[in-house]
């Protein structure tokens, strides 16, 4: 009879789990078909002048001679046609900067457009740290990174050595005797729950399933209807 009771509990626990995600995902994509799409915006690109576009044409033709005849004439002149883009596009980068700032004001009339241009100048440089693993190698990807830190709070958060056996027993045989850890919730009525939805904080940002507090505040009754049906469940 047990078996049984602890099957049906792992049931609704699994059904409601899956009611909840289904109310997140009907918010959601209605959220997103209710949302207008805007158009991407296209990526600025430098117009650069005619000498520049004439020295790439000419590496790429010098590029184009060497991959099909394995020069090493060809190469050398490849190699020196790619340098004297690079210095090219260096110095042209820099004129237009020295221009750019020359042109910036502390001032209104151009909206304080050289505050705007250095105002990240003093601002501090956030470093990467490196983390070095158990084994001594170095934690590159994110996930290895992980690893280590949780490695590391787990040996700094453990519980100090007890000289009560017998405590620590009775405390772990209260913790595994199947008692109802809180009391159930109290039913409420949709005008309850109304008012808690209007009074959730817009500012907020959404959590992991992008729900945050305007979406629930455009529910209509019927959505209000079917969170109440879930949480009397």
């Amino acid at each position: 009879m047990q078996q049984l009771e602890d099957i049906l509990d792992k049931m609704f626990n699994r059904m409601q789990t899956m009611m909840i995600n289904m109310v997140d995902n009907m918010m959601d994509s209605a959220a997103n078909r209710s949302t207008p799409q805007g158009k991407a915006g296209r990526a600025k690109e430098h117009v650069y002048p005619t000498f520049i576009r004439d020295s790439v044409t000419e590496r790429r033709r010098l590029r184009r001679e060497w991959q099909n005849n394995h020069n090493a004439r060809d190469k050398t002149a490849f190699n020196k046609a790619s340098q004297q883009l690079k210095a090219l596009t260096k110095e042209w980068t820099n004129e237009v900067l020295q221009d750019h700032l020359a042109k910036l004001t502390p001032t209104s009339d151009t909206n304080y457009s050289l505050y705007k241009a250095t105002k990240n100048m003093k601002r501090p440089k956030q470093q990467a740290t490196p983390i070095k693993t158990q084994m001594g190698t170095w934690a590159r990807s994110d996930s290895e990174k992980a690893t280590t830190f949780a490695d590391h709070l787990q040996k700094v958060f453990e519980p100090p050595p007890s000289n009560d056996h017998s405590v620590d027993n009775e405390i772990d045989e209260y913790l595994s005797s199947p008692n109802q850890l809180c009391l159930p919730l109290k039913h409420v009525m949709l005008y309850e729950l109304s008012r808690e939805i209007q009074k959730l904080n817009e500012g907020k940002c959404p959590g992991y399933d992008l729900v945050d507090a305007t979406l629930p505040k455009q529910l209509p009754k019927k959505g209000l209807l079917l969170i109440l049906a879930l949480m009397h469940a």
